[in-house]
């Protein structure tokens, strides 16, 4: 199918949803806007998130659950996180509230995923306008979409990055905003237990994989186990 007839149409962000293929595209008349297809041209319809020439600029494409969450702006409310089963499509909720954006693309690291699958639900880092950008969980509804932890606490930000999924868990690493800490953090499907890692084999394993490119390496923490969110001494 040509999407756009004057240029190139230039489609990114292939991911599979049941028996239907999603990805971004630009056309003239919608701008750059989700769309799927079973692979013919009387299949490939398009999302058109933000009506008009203007484009929503979806990114951040992930399946959880059999279900495509992904970033994008409506003209509305900003940037926010969208859902779509492939019968409906809809903003899971404004997590920075008005047209303010939640900067679920726009992470403050080197890092370029800001958003994972594990289990039925996604984590990504968003900024609701209070806590800074933090680490987010998402099942697509709104009870299910919640703050995971307040890293560095009040409006600035933790530059977390590394978001990596080992069996079961996601583990990531935290940068404190103005001293450079470096943490390693998990945390299961709930999201409700973020735990900080100190010394054990899991922390071995991160530390090795995230710390042997930096130029400055924390010295390794003795064992002992974990600390919680509540009582990680922030």
């Amino acid at each position: 199918m040509d999407i756009r007839a004057n240029g190139g149409s230039d489609p990114m962000d292939f991911v599979e949803l049941g028996d239907e293929v999603y990805f971004t595209a630009l056309s003239d008349t919608t701008g750059r806007e989700l769309w799927r297809t079973r692979g013919t041209s009387e299949s490939t319809t398009v999302i058109d998130i933000r009506p008009g020439p203007e484009s929503s600029n979806p990114e951040q494409l992930v399946v959880a659950d059999g279900k495509l969450f992904f970033a994008a702006d409506d003209g509305n409310h900003g940037q926010e996180l969208w859902v779509t089963d492939g019968e409906t499509t809809e903003m899971v909720m404004d997590i920075n509230p008005g047209s303010y954006e939640s900067s679920i693309g726009r992470i403050r690291s080197t890092q370029t995923t800001a958003m994972v699958s594990l289990g039925d639900a996604v984590f990504l880092y968003a900024e609701d306008g209070v806590h800074g950008q933090e680490v987010w969980r998402s099942d697509g509804t709104t009870p299910g979409t919640f703050l995971v932890g307040d890293f560095t606490e009040g409006p600035n930000p933790s530059t977390t990055r590394h978001f990596t999924v080992i069996e079961d868990e996601l583990f990531f690493v935290v940068i404190q905003f103005g001293i450079r800490v470096r943490e390693v953090w998990k945390t299961d499907d709930t999201g409700l237990n973020p735990i900080k890692i100190r010394g054990s084999n899991d922390f071995r394993i991160i530390y090795d994989r995230f710390f042997r490119d930096f130029s400055e390496i924390p010295p390794p923490v003795p064992p002992g186990g974990g600390d919680s969110l509540a009582s990680a001494g922030r």
